[in-house]
């Protein structure tokens, strides 16, 4: 008798640990429960727990989409010798306007140490309850914008016991869904490294953080592997994320990129992919009833191969619409709610100079040399009444006195829609933000409730000096009208103290990168009103960056 519950106090305890090893470290146990997790930590001083565990999720793979011929070495995409634009409308521009401002605020009680250049600030509005992140804090405001209080975004992200496990960094993004009223809250951490700066993990996490009110929150755990199913064999991570919401459900874009084994390169930008280290680009969506209801059981997901950067448009209903660039395409991905399938449209787009994946165009001060760390990525997305529509970071020469130089632009495309929701390919028009006096990089739109298209940006001078950040609306079919909101009191570069872990940099060094996005979304108490998240400079060294929250109008 004692043999046998000595045998069963043993298996007992061999199963509990299992799921110890699981919730500590991050480990899938074997047991058929997919390694989507409910997390259960202290977040804020608030106690958040389910017990809930995920017995199944629905999967609908569409892997087996139309694929066009891809060239693997064309991925890194050269500048064509083509006229960029004829007959020129230069876009409007008002440096001293300021009339759109409705509110202008801000964050601030934010640790300097968790400030950094490459900002990258996303926001989320609920009347005069804001939260607030950049890519290393969160902050939460109650009183429309008067005060701030900081949140840290690693507290519960990181394994107390083993903190090089599952580390948070960096990208965050976060939004509103006014008809389930919930805060959403996406974290990406970086892929787990021990104290040797040893790989020990095939993948970084990303959470997913669920509240109505930015106090108690529900946070979900959710890996790669288990998003395409596949067993990676190499090293891969999550990164360059978006989010949007749909009538029943929230999109979440993101690349997969491979990781060098050889530890010295995991943190460069050598990512091209070859056949045997596939890159991919995916995305997938959540029901949103699940998530109101904290009874995330089921999401769809679809990955593609060897696309880079998926980013989906803002203002979708019950279609939602994204896009990527390829060479001289863009390739737009539609996906109803009412399907468990998405289509590809491939569409030519007029010629335009791109930005090198490495910035090879910036390295001299000829160039626009801001745009180091930047490509000719799609960088915003959105619907209005009838059309669709992209942007993306471009480059363009001009010639002075016999001598060739180059400056940032923002080029784009505008589709109408079919009665059906398809896309009007014979429709295709061009956009662009460009101004012979001003240079513009990292557009991010939106509409507002009314349907209005609004949109945010870094601008800077021909003298390879960003100034701040603009604002702007699309007037008509094709044209913006743009105006300042607020500027920078210093220039770039930015001094890094601690940058020896990348071979871009010495101890000690300079850099000019800015980050990849600005967030624009639509304001939920105001049919006419959009919230902005944006930052500028006010000195030279890595941490001298002041976050701005801007409600305009």
């Amino acid at each position: 008798m004692k043999t046998l519950l000595f045998y069963f106090l043993f298996i007992f305890f061999l199963f509990s640990f299992s799921f110890f090893l699981s919730d500590l470290f991050g480990i899938p146990t074997n047991n058929g429960i997919i390694n989507v997790k409910y997390k259960c930590e202290f977040l804020i001083n608030t106690t958040i727990c389910n017990n809930n565990i995920l017995k199944s999720i629905n999967i609908t793979n569409n892997d087996t989409l139309k694929n066009i011929n891809i060239n693997n070495s064309d991925q890194e995409a050269n500048p064509m010798n083509v006229s960029l634009i004829k007959d020129i409308n230069y876009t409007k521009f008002h440096p001293l306007k300021y009339d759109t401002i409705i509110k202008k605020s801000i964050v601030n009680n934010i640790p300097k140490e968790n400030l950094g250049s490459i900002n990258e600030p996303s926001v989320a509005t609920k009347g005069n309850l804001i939260f607030y992140v950049g890519n290393y804090y969160a902050a939460r405001s109650t009183d429309g914008g008067q005060t701030w209080e900081f949140l840290d975004p690693y507290y519960d992200f990181e394994n107390i016991h083993k903190p090089q496990i599952h580390k948070f960094c960096c990208d965050q993004r976060v939004i509103y869904d006014e008809r389930n009223d919930i805060f959403i809250w996406y974290r990406q951490g970086e892929i787990p490294q021990d104290l040797y700066r040893t790989i020990n993990s095939t993948a970084n996490k990303i959470t997913i953080g669920i509240s109505n009110d930015t106090y108690s929150w529900h946070m979900y755990t959710i890996y790669p592997t288990e998003i395409l199913k596949i067993n990676l064999k190499k090293y891969y991570k999550l990164d360059f994320p978006e989010i949007s919401l749909g009538n029943k459900f929230l999109y979440i874009t993101s690349n997969v990129i491979y990781i060098p084994v050889d530890s010295s390169k995991a943190n460069t930008n050598s990512y091209n992919p070859v056949s045997e280290n596939p890159n991919y680009a995916f995305i997938f969506r959540i029901p949103l009833n699940q998530l109101s209801n904290n009874n995330f059981t089921s999401y769809e997901y679809g990955s593609i191969l060897h696309r880079h950067v998926f980013v989906p448009i803002q203002g979708s209903s019950n279609i939602l619409y994204w896009a990527t660039l390829y060479q001289d395409k863009i390739l737009i991905y539609s996906w109803s709610e009412k399907e468990n399938q998405f289509f590809e449209s491939v569409v030519n787009v007029d010629p335009y100079y791109k930005i090198d994946s490495n910035g090879k165009q910036c390295d001299s001060k000829e160039f626009a040399f801001w745009c180091i760390d930047m490509e000719s990525i799609i960088t915003a997305g959105w619907k209005g009444n009838n059309t669709i529509g992209f942007l993306w970071n471009a480059i363009y020469p001009t010639v002075k006195d016999n001598k060739t130089t180059y400056n940032t632009y923002i080029d784009g495309a505008i589709f109408e829609l079919n009665k059906d929701g398809s896309i009007n390919k014979e429709s295709y028009k061009r956009t662009y933000i460009i101004n012979p006096n001003y240079s513009w990089l990292m557009g991010s739109t939106s509409p507002n409730i009314n349907g209005e298209i609004g949109i945010v940006s870094f601008y800077g001078n021909n003298n390879d000096v960003p100034i701040g950040v603009a604002f702007g609306k699309l007037i008509n079919s094709t044209k913006w009208d743009m105006m300042s909101l607020i500027n920078n009191t210093s220039t770039l570069p930015i001094f890094f103290e601690n940058c020896n872990q990348s071979p871009r940099f010495q101890k000690g060094c300079t850099s000019y990168l800015i980050g990849d996005f600005l967030t624009s979304r639509s304001n939920s108490e105001n049919d006419n009103y959009w919230d902005i998240a944006a930052y500028i400079f006010n000195g030279t060294r890595e941490h001298d960056v002041v976050p701005y929250y801007f409600n305009t109008k």
